[in-house]
């Protein structure tokens, strides 16, 4: 009961705690639950659930992976139960829980696994028919209303040709008045006029494609200069990194700009929280396990 107090007055009191990791079937699970399932400890278990939101590293799915490896059913079946339907996001996650089952003999645990997914898998398809019904409901009223609305539109169409019809005949009048009038000025005016017209059109299209060739040069222009800063940064991080500067070995944050923490493992590698420590393991991952092993040589031998 005392330890438990005092890791949760740690969790409470402690923004960014280092985490050992252990890695089972290429997942990195935090050392704080394996051992938690490990010994059975129920309770340690439930409090590190309540902190994930805090604690990206303390998830439900590295609990799930912890008790099918060290055949705890009570801790895996409570963990099932916590998350509920939320165990269908982890189908596609890696390792698959379904395989490390069997990799591990846990027939138990499969059959559970089983259930939980098929009574989820019901609830959601009767949800998702629950939604498919009333979307056909709101489909069909949205038909009805176009129906109406398409009818207003054509009694309006039709209103407006009978007031057209009926003001015709003076705008006839009006036209064969002004061709009238035109053709006594002379048909020659009427001719430049819309000559002119065609020059002005040429004209405004010459200079609207000037002006989408300087466009598509300064757009040009645009990309080089981010393309060539692109590099520049990739480089002056890669030149960092090499240095050994104190800077994220995931993001390449430097220290100066933010707190930056040492892996617990290799104690060489620096990261600006649990997440990026995470991110980072596919490639840092071999070599933090290298100088891992090559300390415990040393102590072993000393």
């Amino acid at each position: 009961m005392e330890t438990l107090k005092f890791i949760k007055l740690i969790l409470e009191k402690i923004e960014i705690p280092m985490m050992g990791i252990v890695e089972i079937d290429g997942h990195i699970v935090p050392r704080c639950i394996d051992s938690a399932v490990l010994h059975d400890r129920l309770d340690m278990v439930r409090l590190f659930l309540t902190k994930t939101e805090k604690f990206p590293l303390l998830t439900p799915f590295s609990c799930l992976v912890s008790a099918i490896a060290h055949n705890h059913c009570r801790i895996f079946s409570h963990v099932l139960q916590f998350i509920g339907a939320g165990v269908l996001m982890f189908f596609d996650k890696k390792p698959n829980l379904m395989a490390l089952c069997e990799k591990y003999n846990r027939t138990h645990l499969k059959l559970r696994l089983t259930q939980v997914l098929l009574t989820n898998l019901k609830e959601e398809m009767k949800i998702k028919q629950e939604e498919l019904e009333e979307n056909e409901q709101r489909l069909v009223e949205i038909e009805e209303k176009e129906n109406v609305l398409e009818e207003l539109k054509i009694n309006e169409n039709n209103l407006e040709e009978l007031e057209e019809n009926e003001n015709k005949p003076d705008e006839k009048h009006n036209v064969l008045q002004k061709c009238e009038d035109s053709l006594e000025n002379g048909g020659e005016k009427i001719e430049d006029k819309f000559y002119q017209k065609d020059d002005k059109l040429e004209k405004n299209d010459n200079k609207l494609e000037e002006k989408d060739d300087r466009s598509e040069r300064n757009s040009d222009k645009i990309k080089n200069d981010d393309d060539a800063r692109l590099e520049k940064t990739l480089v002056v991080k890669s030149k960092e990194k090499k240095k050994g500067s104190r800077i994220c070995w995931n993001c390449a944050e430097k220290g100066t700009d933010v707190a930056l923490y040492k892996c617990a493992g290799c104690r060489k590698a620096y990261y600006c929280d649990g997440e990026c420590q995470a991110e980072d393991w596919e490639v840092h991952g071999e070599y933090c396990m290298v100088v891992m092993e090559r300390r415990d040589l040393k102590l072993s031998g000393s």
